[in-house]
């Protein structure tokens, strides 16, 4: 989490987003993640969404990801995982066989199924029916921020990782982990340090502020709290 973006407005409500859509669906790592079945050596796309979506395990039927070659697969299983918490729900990645560098690569994922979700903030959960194809970042693409926006108190209240500083929050959701941020399970040392070149000139311009803050009344801060998609499923 960083403080950042001084004067975004705060949000009440939940967000305006009266249709649901895919946002990004990006290649993340190839034979290299695993599902919770103990399936080995698949690859995996986060597709990130406009809505929450519904559901921690979602039936791997209900997405297909098309291939350059024309053929169709049908992921191993499609998790909410990561993120998992209940406050940051927009991405489902899709595990399974999609292809490889030398091809066929996976160039498309649609929703075919009957998932339900609801905008960020809203109480009342909607189906979401057939979403139409949509492309599928290469493999060699990088990650780039895909949403962002105002947690509003009604969810930030209940969210048992927030952030104890500031006062206005902003959720950023990127395509994929960005590269060269390690597994939490394997280091422990602060994510910050590996933040890609946006986040650290963010982050540096932070410091600035607070040097400046501490010679005059200190204004209230907006914390960004970023969120990665890529990193591998536990054994």
């Amino acid at each position: 989490m960083l403080g950042a973006l001084p004067g975004t407005a705060g949000a009440a409500g939940p967000l305006h987003r009266p249709v649901p859509k895919i946002l990004s669906a990006s290649w993340g790592t190839e034979e290299a993640v695993g599902c919770p079945s103990g399936a080995k050596e698949l690859d995996n796309i986060p597709v990130t969404f406009n809505w929450f979506i519904r559901g921690l395990k979602l039936p791997s039927r209900d997405f297909q990801v098309i291939r350059s070659d024309g053929t169709v697969a049908t992921p191993t299983c499609a998790i909410r995982f990561p993120p998992d918490e209940r406050d940051e729900a927009q991405t489902v990645n899709l595990i399974g066989d999609f292809g490889n560098s030398a091809g066929p690569t996976p160039i498309a994922v649609r929703v075919v199924g009957k998932l339900e979700g609801k905008a960020p903030g809203a109480h009342r959960w909607r189906p979401i029916r057939h979403l139409a194809p949509v492309k599928v970042d290469p493999i060699a693409g990088g990650p780039y921020i895909v949403d962002a926006w105002t947690i509003m108190p009604s969810i930030y209240r209940r969210d048992k990782n927030r952030c104890e500083v500031g006062t206005t929050f902003v959720r950023v959701m990127w395509s994929e982990r960005p590269h060269g941020l390690p597994d939490r399970r394997r280091s422990r040392r602060p994510r910050a340090r590996f933040l890609s070149g946006a986040l650290q000139a963010a982050e540096r311009k932070n410091g600035r502020d607070r040097a400046a803050r501490s010679r005059r009344s200190i204004r209230p801060r907006i914390v960004v709290q970023r969120r990665q998609h890529a990193r591998p499923l536990p054994a």
